[in-house]
């Protein structure tokens, strides 16, 4: 079940996130590190009502991911397919012990919902270039890709994509 994530759950978030922080490493993929993303990442999510989780019954966490308006501004150099607001997906990951069982494409799919409850008509997000299992995955679920752009303070290329998304009448 996707919800809202909430205070009690950071333990667990930030779990999660440290050890997708060694896998991705160990991938040569230095998107997530040390000093990104942190406690006062997931913090403000919470606080903004951005931040949701996929649990179980027993209340472990799945899944996590940030769904805002906020597009960083390296995103003003991208080629977009227009101008209009967008929503952004920051900040996903999937606890190791359920890897391979589809809960990426299930928060994907939460996404455009959220989108399309929010009259939003375009999802968009960005990756590291070394992080093969995200850009497989946004290419996979119909996401095109839109632009390269390198992050302040960052020395590795990220891959844009953007997904329009069909909204019901």
């Amino acid at each position: 079940m996707i919800r809202h994530a909430k205070m009690e759950d950071m333990e667990a978030i930030l779990g999660i996130v440290s050890e997708a922080i060694v896998l991705m490493q160990n991938d040569g993929n230095e998107q997530w590190n040390s000093s990104y993303p942190v406690h006062k990442d997931f913090y403000d999510d919470i606080l903004a009502e951005n931040l949701f989780v996929d649990s179980q019954s027993g209340g472990i966490i799945k899944s996590v991911v940030c769904l805002n308006q906020h597009e960083p501004d390296e995103y003003a150099e991208i080629q977009w397919s227009g101008d209009e607001p967008a929503l952004v997906i920051h900040r996903m990951a999937v606890n190791p012990l359920f890897h391979g069982r589809g809960l990426a494409k299930e928060l994907f799919q939460f996404a455009e919902e959220r989108a399309a409850g929010l009259n939003l008509n375009y999802i968009r997000s960005d990756t590291c270039s070394r992080n093969v299992a995200m850009n497989t995955l946004f290419t996979r679920s119909g996401y095109i890709k839109s632009g390269i752009m390198r992050l302040t303070g960052t020395s590795q290329d990220y891959y844009c994509y953007e997904k329009k998304i069909r909204r019901a009448p």
